[in-house]
């Protein structure tokens, strides 16, 4: 899974989070591209955490 950031439909930017044969979903939409791509990082970094601790199972 991974997450990415594109020009919104109607304004602002578009949370997308797509799959790995390329699915994708709208997650939410921000005004400033910043603050999209902050919370994209933290997702990113939250699955690779995620992923590491179920290894361990």
């Amino acid at each position: 899974m991974t997450y990415t950031v594109r020009p919104g439909l109607v304004d602002g930017w578009d949370l997308i989070k797509v799959n790995r044969i390329g699915q994708g979903w709208a997650l939410t939409t921000y005004k400033n591209r910043a603050v999209a791509d902050f919370v994209a990082d933290i997702l990113r970094h939250a699955d690779r955490m995620d992923e590491g601790a179920n290894e361990g199972e």
